[in-house]
């Protein structure tokens, strides 16, 4: 069973404006977990376990429709620390990555492709003439074994600009 769904099983229950309201009826004291979540424990089974404020609005608001196969739980503004009720919703991997706005996904786009690119500036020079000369995404992604974002990030000088 998931968490969550432990939770409000037990008692737990999140407000309107994201606080979480624990069994005994008092606000607990929420904490950050590594990747910025606000969250609280619970006893689960005689061990202590993290329980994400995020998911427990979730489950009060969808119930088990967030369960559901490709289904995330969404932060509409993007800021993973308000868990207001209005701000939580849940869809696809699609949907919750286009919440993030297209400054960020650009800058992170950008990022990742220079850690972790194995193109040389001569590689990128070729795949601009390649693409200049006709040559299809498909073939370029093939022949070096990237993605089609990274074709056109290169295509559109989203990324190596000084190249």
């Amino acid at each position: 069973m998931h968490k969550a769904k432990i939770a409000y099983n037990k008692g737990y229950r999140a407000t309107g404006n994201g606080d979480v309201i624990g069994v005994r009826g008092k606000p607990l004291s929420l904490i950050l977990d590594t990747k910025g979540y606000p969250s609280f424990y619970q006893r689960i089974g005689g061990v202590t376990r993290r329980t994400s404020v995020h998911r427990l609005v979730a489950y009060q608001k969808f119930g088990e429709a967030m369960f559901e196969a490709g289904i995330e739980v969404r932060h509409l503004d993007n800021n993973r620390q308000n868990n207001s009720w209005d701000n939580i919703a849940i869809g696809t991997k699609r949907e919750n990555t286009m919440d993030v706005p297209l400054s960020v996904r650009r800058r992170n786009a950008i990022n990742a492709g220079r850690a972790n690119s194995s193109l040389s500036k001569t590689d990128v020079r070729n795949i601009r003439g390649r693409l200049a000369s006709g040559a299809t995404y498909r073939e370029i992604m093939e022949e070096y074994n990237i993605a089609k974002s990274t074709v056109s990030y290169i295509n559109n000088r989203v990324t190596w600009k000084d190249v």
